[in-house]
């Protein structure tokens, strides 16, 4: 019991249910699992293991948004190492303290957060982008010397200048400034033909400096203007195919607003959006209409529409096919607006059934750009991009002066771009002017206040989930250790009189909120198991 035998199974329990296993799905056999669940099982086995290194490979797909915020408070108190390659920048914030970022010349380490890292990155590529024009200005001064200085440019003078000149431009062309600064030509460089004074000057004009940061796509959003201050306006609504999956009171949209949705899998999040833009346009996005209430769009308002599944792409299409389809161009300004999309060469006739689901997240980016709205409608529009494509987007969409709706799992998109919260539970879409780290705040106000109301309580009555499982922990080392005899028994049952009512309202708090429809499932086990346990230990000491 000291060893933690006590309450395996509650942790067992615990962990399916974060992992996102309801009680209901505890007999259901591997094989009859999707892939995906399949993953999340064997993700679930390893963390009971508790191994002394832990290796994750993306370990949040798969997982809604509960789910991964379970996992991170697990991976936070991880006792022992871990090593996790993630595209996910929030969960990097909260587990990692050293990152490890692999560039085209290899691994550099930095210590810290995601956040951090992103500062030092830039503050490198700034230092790196000062150094490199310096370098280029000190260059072009040394060629005019040489032509003002050195007449027909053959004297050995000359030649020794143009020969240095040349190596110095050689060696910008091939690396970045940071890796030559501070070493000599025989360190890095070799053998290499001197270049005339003109060839000197071509070169230096065309220099450009060398990275080791991967290209990244380059992306920007027209919105149209709009003279409307609110660009919709909703009351007594209901969303859903045919039966009702989603009711809004009332919805109220600004100009200018970032609203992101925020949900579990499956209670609705794309069906709002695909409703709105059902609803909002001439285009139709499969199914969902607004089965009742009212809903006003400005007069001037403009959509623009980015499918998680990318279902509005052609497959059958090649790529500048689908551009030229959005805007007929000539193949020339098509094949640049793809290059800006990381689409170069052979790359742009490729069928888009032969992409990736990074590729084709980038394609709907660049007919997204091309169709331009002042209400943009976005769903989880970072899946399946690499960091630095993320970055990129998040900086656009900063950028943009329109009207943001979206849908996404990545939080620190949210984080950073979110004015607005709605926020879907048991049905029901509620709304909260705020920011992602507001909101979270204000749910847990939400929560705590509720919870006050339902069933005011000690504190133990109040416990989270982690701290009931070590609760458990905790109390199977006493009840081992001491066996409570005259005053100690007395006192020993005053203190289970006190814990019994305490878990008793836990218990009722969390039944009450179950039925209300929130996730509560693993809060409710452990409590009930709680309560099991000091239960138990009345009934012996009586």
């Amino acid at each position: 019991e000291a060893g933690g035998g006590f309450a395996y199974e509650a942790e067992i329990k615990l962990t399916l249910i974060g992992l996102g296993f309801p009680k209901a799905t505890w007999q259901t056999p591997l094989s009859h699992l999707s892939g995906g669940k399949k993953t999340r099982i064997l993700l679930a086995r390893l963390l009971l293991e508790a191994p002394d290194l832990l290796i994750l490979d993306e370990p949040t797909n798969h997982l809604d948004l509960k789910a991964v915020e379970w996992l991170e408070n697990k991976l936070r108190k991880w006792s022992g190492s871990l090593i996790v390659v993630s595209h996910d920048r929030y969960f990097l914030d909260r587990v990692v303290s050293t990152i490890w970022a692999l560039t085209a010349r290899g691994l550099k380490t930095y210590r810290g957060d995601y956040a951090h890292y992103v500062l030092l990155s830039e503050q490198e590529e700034a230092r790196a982008q000062s150094l490199f024009s310096a370098e280029k200005k000190r260059l072009a001064k040394e060629l005019d010397f040489i032509r003002q200085h050195v007449a027909d440019g053959q004297s050995d003078a000359a030649k020794g200048k143009l020969r240095r000149l040349t190596r110095d431009i050689v060696l910008l062309e091939r690396y970045p400034i940071t890796e030559i600064e501070g070493k000599s030509w025989l360190e890095i460089g070799g053998r290499v033909r001197t270049f005339s004074a003109n060839e000197a000057a071509q070169r230096l004009s065309k220099l450009r400096r060398v990275s080791d940061k991967p290209q990244v796509m380059r992306v920007a959003f027209q919105a149209e203007e709009s003279a409307d201050e609110i660009i919709l306006r909703g009351r007594d609504l209901q969303f859903g195919y045919a039966e009702t999956l989603v009711t809004a009171s009332a919805l109220q949209v600004e100009r200018g607003n970032r609203i992101a949705i925020l949900g579990t899998n499956g209670s609705g999040k794309t069906t709002i959006l695909k409703t709105l833009f059902n609803h909002l346009t001439t285009q139709s996005a499969p199914s969902p209409t607004l089965l009742a209430g009212e809903l006003e769009a400005a007069d001037e308002l403009t959509v623009g529409y980015f499918a998680q599944a990318h279902d509005q792409l052609d497959p059958d299409q090649q790529l500048i096919e689908a551009i030229m389809t959005v805007n007929p161009t000539s193949k020339q300004a098509a094949r640049h607006w793809l290059a800006k999309f990381l689409f170069r060469g052979h790359d742009v006739f490729k069928r888009v059934r032969d992409l990736s689901g990074g590729e084709r997240g980038r394609l709907a980016l660049a007919i997204l750009a091309l169709q331009g709205g002042n209400l943009l409608l976005l769903d989880e529009p970072t899946n399946h991009l690499d960091i630095p494509s993320q970055e990129v987007l998040q900086a656009a969409l900063a950028a943009y002066d329109g009207t943001l709706i979206l849908v996404s799992h990545d939080r620190y998109l949210v984080s950073k771009l979110a004015t607005h919260i709605w926020d879907l539970r048991a049905g029901k879409l509620y709304v909260y002017a705020d920011g992602y780290a507001d909101y979270l705040e204000r749910r847990a106000l939400d929560i705590e206040h509720a919870l006050h109301g339902v069933a005011p309580a000690p504190t133990a009555a109040e416990m989270a989930v982690d701290d009931l499982l070590a609760f458990q922990h905790g109390y199977a080392e006493e009840v081992a250790e001491t066996q409570p005899s005259g005053k100690n028994w007395r006192k020993r049952m005053a203190e289970l009189e006190d814990l019994l009512d305490a878990a008793e309202a836990q218990v009722a708090v969390l039944q009450s909120r179950l039925e209300q429809g929130e996730a509560v499932e693993a809060e409710l086990l452990l409590a009930e198991e709680t309560l099991g346990l000091l239960s138990a230990e009345w009934d012996n000491l009586v």
